[in-house]
C-alpha cells in the first residue's frame, strides 16, 4: 500500500471512527438527558398556567415569603406562653422543612423553656433575605434573643438574583433582592419585581434573560449544549461533576443546588457573606437582643465531622468570624455528629432536611447552650 493510500485509509479509519463515537454519545446523552443539566433558555421561563401557583409565593421585598395565617407569619405554634424570648430567621433548615409544626426544634425549644420560639425561616432564602425579614419584623416583634440560621450553602444564594440560575430544577421561579459592595459599605438591589402583577413578566424570554445581569451563576455558568457534535460534551466539566455528585440520585437537589462549588473560598463572596452578617448582627444588637449564629446541620457535614473529628472548612471559618465579632455561635453539626455511635445512624436523623428527633436532640442542647451562656434558667419540660 503507498503511502498516500495508507493516509486516506487512516483518515477514513478516524473519520468513521468519529461518527461511531458521535452517534454512541448522542444517544446517550439524549436517553440520559435528565441526569444532566444542558443549556437550554426554557428551564428560566415560568410556564403561563404556573404564575398563578408562583403569585403565592411572591414577596416584593423578600423574593418570596411563607405568608402563613399567624400574627406576624411566622411557622404556625400551637401555644402561646405570653414571653417573646426567640425568634430565628433562616433557609428550609431554619424553617425545619419535612417535619410537622409541632416537630421544629423552634418548638421542642418552647416547651422545654417555656417561652415563644418564632419560627423565621423560609426555604430557599439565603442570608441576605434572612436578614431583610428580619428588618421587616423587628421593629414590630423584639424578642430577647435573635437566632440567624446559617446553612453554609447559603453562601452560594446571596449572589443569585433568579433561583433557576441557581438551581434550574427548584419550584421557586422568582426573582430575589441581593446585596452588593459598593463604597465600602452594603448596597441592596431590590428584588426586580416590585409587585405581582410584574410577576408575567418571566413568561418573558428577553425579560428572564436581563435578570441575569447581577447574577454570579448566570455569569458564570457553562452548560453544554445538547446537540452536534455531541462529543463535544464529554469535554464539559460540569458533566463530569453532575455525574459525580448525582443529579438524580439526590446528591443535587434544593438544599444542595451545586455540591461542588465552593464560594467561601471565592474572596469577594466570602467578604460579601461576612459584611452581610455583621450588619445583621449589629442590627439585632441595636434593637437590645442577642445575636447567635446557628450553624444548620447539613447531613453531609454530619458525617464529615463524625468520620473525621474536625469541623468542614466553612463550619470552621463560621466559629472563626463570630469569634472575631464576640458572637454566641451553636454548632447544630457538633450537635448531631456526636449524639450517634454510628455512621449508619446519621440517615435516621433526616428525613432530606434534619427529622423530628434531630430537632429534638438540636432543641435541648440549644435550651443548654442557653443556659450555660447566661441567657435562660430551664424550667421545665412539656
Amino acid at each position: 500500500m503507498s503511502r498516500a493510500r495508507h493516509l486516506i485509509f487512516t483518515l477514513l479509519s478516524v473519520i468513521l471512527l468519529l461518527i461511531i463515537l458521535e452517534l454512541i454519545t448522542m444517544t446517550a446523552f439524549r436517553v440520559f438527558r435528565d441526569r444532566f443539566t444542558f443549556y437550554s433558555t426554557d428551564r428560566y421561563i415560568v410556564a403561563a398556567d404556573d404564575v398563578e401557583r408562583i403569585s403565592s409565593w411572591f414577596d416584593a421585598g423578600l423574593g418570596w415569603s411563607n405568608h402563613y395565617d399567624t400574627p406576624f407569619s411566622e411557622r404556625p405554634r400551637d401555644r402561646e406562653y405570653g414571653r417573646p424570648l426567640i425568634s430565628a430567621y433562616g433557609d428550609s433548615y431554619t424553617h425545619c422543612t419535612d417535619v410537622n409544626d409541632d416537630e421544629s426544634w423552634q418548638h421542642y425549644i418552647s416547651g422545654i423553656l417555656q417561652a415563644d420560639a418564632y419560627n423565621f425561616g423560609t426555604g430557599g432564602y439565603g442570608t441576605d433575605q434572612a436578614y431583610l425579614k428580619y428588618l421587616e419584623i423587628a421593629p414590630v416583634l423584639k424578642t430577647e434573643i435573635v437566632v440567624i440560621g446559617l446553612t453554609p450553602e447559603n453562601i452560594n444564594r446571596i449572589v443569585n438574583v433568579y433561583r433557576p440560575f441557581y438551581f434550574s430544577m427548584t419550584g421557586l421561579k422568582l426573582p430575589k433582592p441581593r446585596f452588593i459592595i459598593k463604597d465600602r459599605g452594603l448596597k441592596l438591589l431590590e428584588n426586580p419585581i416590585r409587585d405581582r402583577s410584574g410577576i408575567e413578566r418571566l413568561t418573558d424570554r428577553d425579560f428572564v434573560m436581563s435578570l441575569g445581569e447581577n447574577d454570579w451563576w448566570f455569569n458564570r455558568d457553562n452548560h453544554p449544549v445538547l446537540g452536534f457534535p455531541h462529543l463535544a460534551i464529554l469535554f464539559n466539566k460540569r458533566i463530569w461533576l453532575e455525574a459525580f455528585h448525582g443529579k438524580k440520585s439526590g446528591g443535587i437537589d434544593d438544599t444542595m443546588p451545586r455540591p461542588w462549588a465552593n464560594l467561601w473560598a471565592e474572596e469577594e463572596v466570602n467578604h460579601l457573606m461576612y459584611m452581610i452578617l455583621t450588619d445583621f448582627i449589629g442590627k439585632i444588637r441595636d434593637q437590645g437582643s442577642v445575636p447567635i449564629v446557628m450553624i444548620s446541620a447539613i447531613k453531609s457535614d454530619v458525617f464529615a465531622k463524625f468520620m473525621t473529628g474536625a469541623d468542614p472548612l466553612p463550619v470552621s471559618s463560621i466559629k472563626e468570624f463570630c469569634a472575631s465579632e464576640d458572637c454566641l455561635c451553636f454548632d447544630a453539626v457538633e450537635i448531631l455528629a456526636s449524639s450517634v455511635s454510628e455512621m449508619e445512624q446519621i440517615p435516621e436523623l433526616y428525613n432530606v432536611h434534619v427529622s423530628a428527633e434531630g430537632n429534638r436532640l438540636i432543641a435541648g442542647s440549644f435550651a443548654a447552650f442557653l443556659e450555660e451562656n447566661g441567657l435562660v434558667k430551664k424550667t421545665g419540660e412539656n
